[in-house]
């Protein structure tokens, strides 16, 4: 999937407010930098998998890593 290389390698969630709870599917927007203190960051899934993998090779505690798998 080339065209994935294009989009963000980060996005943050934004639901509007500080409380940092969870309003619903309805109420979240998304940004490539963060706008509130409460917003949530995600990952592009193939930097992740990048990441784990080097991780691995080397030996490293890829414990973290594969805890959100």
């Amino acid at each position: 999937m080339s065209y994935i290389r294009t989009w963000p390698a980060r996005i943050y969630l934004q639901q509007g407010d500080e409380k940092g709870e969870y309003p619903g599917a309805d109420n979240v927007t998304w940004h490539d930098a963060p706008v509130f203190g409460a917003d949530v960051e995600y990952v592009r899934i193939d930097l992740y998998n990048s990441l784990r993998a080097q991780l691995k090779k080397r030996g490293s505690d890829t414990s973290i890593a594969e805890h959100g798998k």
